[in-house]
Parts: structure tokens; sequence; C-alpha cells
């Protein structure tokens, strides 16, 4: 199976959220970006949020594997 991906990139003044190549959600700034892309990745498990500098390479990355942990209960 494989993972969703959220991607956080920089466009002009934006930081802007993707997910299957197209923009999802537009932020301000790259924490209220990572922030949204998070929630998302926590939702759909497995995923992934990769982040992007100005550079286009990536900065970092977090997986979200299909039990979080710790796990409940």
């Amino acid at each position: 199976m494989g993972y969703a991906q959220f991607h956080v990139v920089p466009e002009s003044d934006l930081w802007k959220v993707e997910s299957n190549g197209r923009s999802s959600t537009d932020h301000n700034s790259p924490a209220a970006a990572i922030k949204a892309a998070e929630a998302e990745a926590d939702l759909v498990r497995p995923s992934q949020v990769i982040i992007h500098g100005h550079d286009g390479h990536i900065d970092r990355q977090q997986t979200y594997d299909t039990e979080p942990f710790p796990p409940s209960g």
C-alpha cells in the first residue's frame, strides 16, 4: 500500500499544501501550512508530509504509519 503524500511548497508569498499534484490549501506562513498538512496526513494514514524549501529541495519529511504512537488502549 502506498503512502498519501502532502507536500508543503512555497509559491510567491504563500505556502501551499499539495496532494496528488493539486493545491489543496494556501497559507501565509510555512508553520501554518505544515500544521494543515500534518492534520490532513493524520487522517489518512499511512501518509507523509514532505516540506520543501524555496530551492525546491526537500528540507524534511514526516511519516504517519497506520497506527498512531503510542497506540490507544
